[in-house]
């Protein structure tokens, strides 16, 4: 009778340590959706948390395996917390709706205009600064980026689309990037070519693009700023997040694909 009395207690333990962890896991996950501005109705994680909780009455629970959905959760909430700090809301590009062409969604880093200039720069399209402060009681980031180009083209050969992203430039051999593989709970690694070089003399500035390929187009990204400001912290860390941003054509760009030699 002691026996089954102190089995019963545990499993009563075990579930209700298990309602607890999916309870604060779904109350995560709508918050979650609030963060990223998609419609959600009030009753959903409610709805949710309730059918979680008839789950773990009608079949018990795995304890270990929900602590490590829940720090897998927890780990991705964070990171969004951080990305909201240095990232403004989502842009597309092309803004044309007749563009016919393929397009990509970006969230710039916080400071950064959300509408770019009329005229390009070769294939590139430059999102200027338009702010350098913080609202007041702010944490938010924004860093001391100049501007941001972008560009999207579908591609037959890739070295010929990465030298036309970067023609504008004088004396920027398009060939010499280096693979930066940047990572991202909750979803694949994603593995990007760089190029980092100086233009210009008065003023002279620096410039770091990331680019890569997807379904048959090409991507480019790249920051404008001073030496000093790109080798910041925060700016260093608003680009990174702005470039784990880039969906092509709605969809994520995958973390195996890898641009080819040609």
């Amino acid at each position: 009778m002691a026996r089954k009395t102190a089995s019963a207690r545990n499993g009563l333990t075990t579930t209700v340590i298990c309602f607890m962890i999916l309870a604060t896991w779904a109350l995560d996950r709508a918050q979650e959706k609030h963060t990223l501005l998609l419609e959600m109705k009030p009753s959903n994680g409610y709805r949710c948390l309730l059918l979680m909780a008839g789950i773990v009455s009608c079949s018990g629970c795995g304890l270990s395996e929900y602590q490590s959905k829940y720090e897998k959760q927890q780990e991705r909430m964070n990171y969004l917390d951080q990305e909201n700090l240095y990232l403004g809301q989502a842009i597309t590009l092309p803004d044309k709706k007749d563009s016919g062409g393929p397009n990509i969604s970006v969230r710039l880093p916080r400071g950064i205009s959300t509408k770019h200039d009329e005229q390009t720069t070769g294939i590139l399209y430059r999102y200027p600064k338009s702010s350098s402060k913080p609202p007041p009681g702010s944490n938010i980031k924004v860093g001391e980026i100049d501007s941001v180009f972008l560009a999207v083209e579908k591609i037959k050969s890739w070295k010929e689309f990465k030298k036309k992203a970067l023609e504008a430039f004088k004396d920027v051999a398009s060939d010499n990037t280096r693979r930066v593989s940047l990572e991202i709970p909750g979803r694949p690694t994603r593995t990007f070519e760089t190029i980092a070089f100086t233009d210009g003399t008065e003023p002279a500035w620096a410039y770091r693009f990331y680019v890569f390929q997807d379904k048959g187009c090409g991507v480019a990204i790249g920051f404008r700023g001073s030496e000093s400001a790109l080798a910041s912290q925060t700016a260093r860390q608003a680009m990174e997040f702005s470039v784990k941003t880039v969906t092509v054509e709605n969809s994520s760009v995958p973390a195996t694909e890898k641009s080819p030699g040609s």
